[in-house]
């Protein structure tokens, strides 16, 4: 369970709990945002768009959680990747 909760940073380090889970907020705020603001554009009446909150807030909110389970994920492999692909292997 531990190694799930890691968001990764350089070399396999640990990034600050703190600096994912504001990210995290802050992507679930622009996914929010964005649906409302393109509710708002459907409708062209914002009391119509306030209806569409709930629908808005849980979007974000997927969108956070899905963002920090992928960072999750694919954390690891993404700095393996890296890695590899700074290698010089090509003779000199």
């Amino acid at each position: 369970m531990r190694g799930a909760l890691a968001v990764w940073g350089v070399f396999g380090s640990r990034k600050s709990l703190v600096t994912a889970v504001s990210y995290g907020l802050l992507s679930a705020l622009v996914v929010m945002v964005s649906f409302f603001g393109f509710a708002w554009a459907v409708h062209g009446d914002f009391k119509q768009a306030i209806e569409a909150m709930m629908v808005c807030t849980i979007a974000g909110a997927a969108g956070g959680i899905v963002s920090f389970l992928l960072a999750c994920i694919l954390g690891p492999a993404t700095i393996r990747d890296t890695h590899w692909a700074q290698l010089d292997i090509e003779a000199a």
